[in-house]
C-alpha cells in the first residue's frame, strides 16, 4: 500500500531555510520532500539530515549538477510510483525531472512555487515554450509583488499566493545595542561578479567608514588586493555564529545585480539592522518599502551608492526605528500558511 501525503514538495537542495519552512508545514499538513541532490550554490548545513522533521528523500547524494539526467528522471519517477499525494509543488519548472511531471499530472494537483523576480522580457518562441510549461499549474506560490509580476506578465492564470519569504531564517535573541561612531557596515553573501562587491569597496575606500566583508567566493583574492584598511575580511561564517556580526555592526548593504529574494536581508532586519539594497534585490518592496527600514540604490553608479550611505547615517534612527516594527514571526506564518492546500 503506498503511503499517503496531503503535499508533495520538489525542491533542489536541502538548503536549511527550506528544510525550517517546510518543518512548520509538516506541522499542518502531511508532507513529503523529493530533494534533487546536494550543491556548493546554497547553504547546506553539515548536519541537516539531524534538523529534518518530514518525510523526504535525496534522489542524489551528491552535486546535483552532476547527474545524469536520464538515469535521474528514472529513479526520480520511480520514487514517485510509491507514494500518493494530492497536491505537488514544484520549486520551479525547468528542471527535466519536476517538467515532465507537470505534463503527466493532473493540472489541478500542481502548484508552481518561484522565485524569479528579473527573468528578462522574452518573445518569440521562447515565449510560447514559456507559456505552455507555466500552462501546466492551477496555483503558484511567489515570494513576493515583483516574482508575481513576472508571472503576470508571462500571461499566467492560475491563482497566485505572495508567501513574502523564500524559508525561514534561524532565529537567534538579537541583543540591545547601542549605534557604532562611525556607523559600522556589513555585507553577507557570497564573493562573485554578481553580488557587485567590488563596487562597494571602491565607494568605501573613498569614503573610508568601516565596512565588514563575510564570505568567500572566486573574486576573494582579487576583492582583498583592491581594498583599503578600512574594509575587513572574515571569510565564511557559519549560522551559528553570524549572529555576532549583525550584532556589533548598524547597517547591512547588499549591492547584487541581481538577487532574486535575499535571505540575508530578513536576518539584517531581525537583528536590528536597517538595510541599503541595490534595486534590484527581489524582496526590497516587502522588506524595505513597506516598513521604511533603509534607503535604496543604483548598483551601476557609485555616486548613487554614497548617497545612499549619507541619507542612511544622517536618518540612522528613524530607520532604526522602523526596523523595530518588522515583525518576523508574524512574516513567518503568513509564509507557512501560503502553502496549505
Amino acid at each position: 500500500m503506498k503511503n499517503s501525503y496531503n503535499l508533495l514538495i520538489l525542491n533542489n537542495c536541502p538548503s536549511f531555510y527550506k528544510i525550517n519552512l517546510y518543518n512548520e508545514i509538516n506541522k499542518k499538513r502531511k508532507i513529503f520532500v523529493i530533494f534533487l541532490g546536494l550543491s556548493d550554490q546554497v547553504v547546506i548545513e553539515e548536519n541537516f539530515k539531524e534538523l529534518i522533521q518530514f518525510d523526504y528523500y535525496i534522489l542524489h547524494n551528491f552535486q546535483l549538477e552532476k547527474r545524469n539526467f536520464f538515469s535521474s528522471i528514472i529513479s526520480f519517477f520511480r520514487l514517485i510510483s510509491k507514494i500518493k499525494f494530492e497536491k505537488i509543488i514544484y520549486g520551479g519548472y525547468i528542471e527535466p525531472e519536476f517538467l515532465i511531471l507537470s505534463f503527466l499530472s493532473k493540472k489541478s494537483k500542481n502548484i508552481l512555487q518561484t522565485e524569479s523576480a528579473f527573468e528578462a522580457k522574452t518573445v518569440g518562441l521562447k515565449m510560447v515554450i514559456k507559456k505552455i510549461l507555466l500552462s501546466r499549474y492551477k496555483y503558484a506560490i511567489v515570494s513576493g509583488r515583483r516574482h508575481k509580476e513576472v508571472l503576470l506578465d508571462i500571461g499566467f492564470s492560475g491563482d497566485i499566493r505572495v508567501s513574502k519569504g523564500v524559508g525561514i531564517i534561524k532565529k537567534q535573541e538579537p541583543i540591545k545595542k547601542n549605534a557604532n561612531n562611525p556607523l559600522r557596515f556589513l555585507f553577507i553573501g557570497r564573493l562573485i561578479k554578481i553580488k557587485n562587491v567590488e563596487r562597494i569597496i571602491n565607494v568605501f575606500n573613498s569614503n573610508k567608514l568601516p565596512l565588514t566583508i563575510v564570505g568567500i567566493g572566486e573574486q576573494i583574492d582579487f576583492l582583498k588586493s583592491i581594498a583599503h584598511d578600512n574594509i575587513t575580511f572574515e571569510g565564511f561564517i557559519d549560522n551559528e555564529r553570524i549572529n555576532n556580526y549583525y550584532n556589533s555592526h548598524d547597517v547591512f548593504i547588499l549591492p547584487s545585480l541581481i538577487e532574486p529574494w535575499g535571505l540575508v536581508v530578513e536576518e539584517a532586519l531581525h537583528f536590528g539592522c536597517p538595510i541599503l539594497l541595490s534595486e534590484n534585490v527581489g524582496s526590497l518592496p516587502e522588506l524595505l518599502e513597506d516598513y521604511n527600514t533603509g534607503v535604496r540604490f543604483n548598483p551601476n553608479d557609485e555616486l548613487d551608492i554614497q548617497n545612499a550611505i549619507e541619507k542612511m547615517i544622517s536618518n540612522f534612527d528613524f530607520f532604526a526605528q522602523n526596523v523595530k516594527q518588522f515583525d518576523i514571526e508574524k512574516r513567518d506564518l503568513h509564509q507557512i500558511n501560503s502553502y496549505l492546500f
